[in-house]
Order: structure tokens, then sequence, then C-alpha cells
């Protein structure tokens, strides 16, 4: 009876043995995937590509979802194996928490890269506005020189309206920094 049960236990662990070598495989390949995409996030993320983002998260969702059944799998037959095999099955298993330990970090790499690419067109956006407040704050400077240069003595027809001017200028630059702050607020 033992050596029916020795037996079994030799043939599931030969079964499990090919089926996580597979599902190694596939980590290591979706692992491998991810890597490039953690080195562009920390470089250049504006190089990151969101067609490789993608296929790189299907390739760790594939990994994952063989990963997980066979970890459970070969979990759930260690209880009732002694000796020799039990040994073995606890190698599987060590096996199988390396490859998701591998997979759980190239998934904080996908996540990673993924919301920079996400954030990428935000950050540009921003970085447009707030070019565009600084040119309207450049304009109200301008505005300003008659006063800088120091013409106190102005004729007042010419002098209302430099500070019409200085009013608009100063009015377009609230509104564009106002636009600018909410913009970022919002994102």
């Amino acid at each position: 009876r033992d050596h029916e049960l020795s037996l079994q236990a030799e043939k599931l662990f030969g079964e499990l043995a090919s089926r996580l070598a597979t599902v190694e495989v596939d980590c290591e390949r979706a692992a491998m995937m991810a890597e490039p995409l953690a080195r562009s996030a920390d470089m250049s993320p504006e190089e990151l590509n969101p067609s490789e983002v993608r296929e790189t998260k299907d390739a760790l969702r594939g990994a994952r979802a063989t990963l997980a059944p066979t970890l459970r799998l070969i979990a759930g037959r260690i209880a009732g194996l002694k000796g020799v095999v039990r040994e073995k099955m606890m190698d599987l298993q060590s096996r199988a928490e390396a490859s998701q330990a591998l997979i759980d970090k190239a998934q904080r790499s996908v996540d990673e890269a993924e919301s920079r690419v996400a954030a990428m067109p935000i950050v540009k956006h921003a970085a447009e506005r707030i070019a565009n407040v600084n040119e309207m704050l450049q304009r109200m400077r301008e505005t300003e020189a008659p006063f800088l240069m120091g013409l106190e003595t102005m004729p007042p027809v010419e002098a209302a309206e430099v500070l019409s001017r200085m009013d608009r200028a100063s009015s377009s630059a609230q509104a564009a920094l106002a636009e600018s702050a909410k913009y970022v607020a919002v994102k």
C-alpha cells in the first residue's frame, strides 16, 4: 500500500515538475519583458510605449493565471506526503514561490510604467499651460515699463490707456494662472 502511494506521489511529482517548468518559463519571459520598461521609466519616461506596456501586462496576467493554480496544487499535495517525495514537493513549492516573487516585482515595474505613460500627456499639458502663464506675466511686466522707466508725468489720456493695458494684462495673467492651477489640481 505504501509502495503504491509512493509511486503515485512520484508520478504526481513528475507531472507537477513538468507543469511548473512551463510556468517558470512563462514567468521568466514576462519578467524579461518588464525589465526594459523599468529602465525606460527610470531613465526616459517619454520613450515608454503604451503598446509594450500593454503586451507586458498581458504576459504577466497569463503567467500569473498559470502560476496561481499550480502553486495551490503543489501546496495542497504536500500535506499528505512523507519522506523524499515531500522534500521534492517542498522544493517545487519554493521554486513556484520564487516565480511568484519574480512576477510580483515585474508587476510593480509594469504598474509604474503604466502610470508614467498615463501621466505623460497630463504633464505635457500642464507644462504648456505654465509656459502660457509665464508669457502672460511677461506681457504684464512689459505694460508696466512706462512706470518703471520713471515716466511719472504722463498726459492723463496716455496714463489712462497704459493703466487700462496693465489692467487687461493683469486680468489675462490671473485668468491663465487660475486656469493652470485648476488644471493641475484636477489632474
